[in-house]
């Protein structure tokens, strides 16, 4: 089965799970090609500017995607509404003609925003079977006609059930038996477990992410300064590097709080063997993001390195406080401090929460199983994968 991807930016670092997805998909035998439609660092491509492609709505062949603009929307001149639909004119109008030409039978969008709205646009004009999935920021902030989307798309993937809550609360209720919940996965097996790990003095601890406001890593900074005898590695990239580096100074952290940058998948497991915890400090953001569940916990919960966690988002869903993880109230540094505190003064209990965290990768987020779902019940409904 030949399967379009429309998606953001690709390869990104904050969406490797994409990248695995696509690669499972190839395993099981799906012929999958990826359609960024974003450029280079996230810049938004030039072609996908208002103005200079209003003419394509005139073209015959278009017509079937215009009629799908959320036209209330457009007429009260919503930047986000503009930049999906008409600033994305032009690239459906591309990938509807590039499709037709590889002979693609499905079109599948990554995320209910700009990757959704052109998804659909394609299939208006190709008569192409359109799916889409759902994550995080496109269903608690981003994005546009949402009842619109999930209308046009046969079926809706989402990886979480925060993140279904929230879109079936922006939809009608006919249309909620189109979602299903499909969590991403990873290969444990390239996870060797070793939850049987010497403790470093000092106490190493790992956080990984965007740097943006709802990933809270300004409170693991206010907590690292409660935290004497702790060391901490913020891997990671984003708009408010600066301003976190500026915390640390202020904090007088400069010697025990390190800024990694973005690190590879592989060289991620290399910084998780030598650390003691991995810390996870979500917080429901001022515009009401928050995460789904980060695949660092999944990773991390494979090797055996222990969790400590804020209750935003989906985060819950795999961090089960005194079960897999120690799971804390967001901004509350003192209690993600007592919470790191915690895992390092009770190491039997420790090894009893990084056991039942690896049980439950294997359980239920095993990439091979969670995409032969995906394909089952998402992409091609009612069909087996072998």
């Amino acid at each position: 089965m030949k399967i379009a991807y429309i998606v953001g930016t690709y390869p990104a670092p904050s969406e490797q799970f994409i990248a695995r997805e696509v690669a499972a998909m190839g395993e099981l035998g799906a012929e999958l090609s990826v359609h960024p439609i974003s450029c280079g660092e996230g810049a938004v491509c030039p072609f996908c500017v208002l103005g200079r492609h209003v003419w394509l709505a005139m073209l015959p062949r278009t017509w079937r995607a215009v009629r799908q603009f959320p036209l209330g929307r457009l007429a009260t001149l919503s930047p986000t509404a503009w930049r999906e639909f008409p600033g994305g004119i032009d690239r459906a109008v591309r990938l509807a003609g590039e499709f037709e030409e590889r002979g693609i039978e499905h079109v599948h969008a990554h995320f209910a925003a700009k990757p959704a709205a052109i998804g659909l646009m394609v299939a208006a004009m190709t008569g192409l079977p359109f799916t889409m999935s759902a994550h995080a920021c496109d269903v608690f902030v981003d994005g546009v006609a949402r009842a619109r989307k999930v209308a046009a798309a046969g079926r809706v993937a989402v990886c979480n059930r925060a993140a279904r809550d929230a879109l079936e609360e922006s939809i009608p209720r006919e249309l909620h038996g189109r979602i299903r919940v499909v969590r991403h996965g990873i290969d444990a097996s390239r996870y060797p477990f070793q939850p049987d790990r010497p403790a470093h003095s000092p106490v190493r601890l790992l956080a990984a992410g965007r740097f943006v406001e709802k990933k809270g890593f300004d409170v693991l900074i206010e907590a690292m300064a409660l935290l004497n005898g702790y060391v901490c590695e913020l891997a990671g990239s984003g708009p408010l590097e600066r301003r976190l580096r500026r915390q640390v100074e202020r904090l007088g952290l400069g010697e025990r709080v390190r800024f990694v940058g973005w690190l590879s998948s592989d060289e991620l497991r290399g910084r998780m063997a030598e650390s003691d915890i991995l810390v996870v400090p979500s917080r429901v953001a001022a515009d009401g993001d928050r995460d789904g569940v980060p695949n660092v916990l999944l990773e991390a919960a494979a090797v055996g390195l222990p969790i400590v966690a804020c209750d935003a988002g989906g985060i819950g869903e795999f961090v089960h406080n005194a079960e897999t993880g120690r799971l804390v109230p967001p901004d509350d540094p003192e209690r993600l401090a007592g919470a790191a505190r915690s895992a390092m003064s009770t190491p039997e209990t420790t090894r009893e929460f990084v056991e039942s965290a690896r049980a439950k990768v294997e359980k239920e987020y095993d990439l091979r199983e969670n995409v032969r779902q995906l394909m089952d019940n998402v992409i091609r409904p009612g069909h087996r994968t072998p």
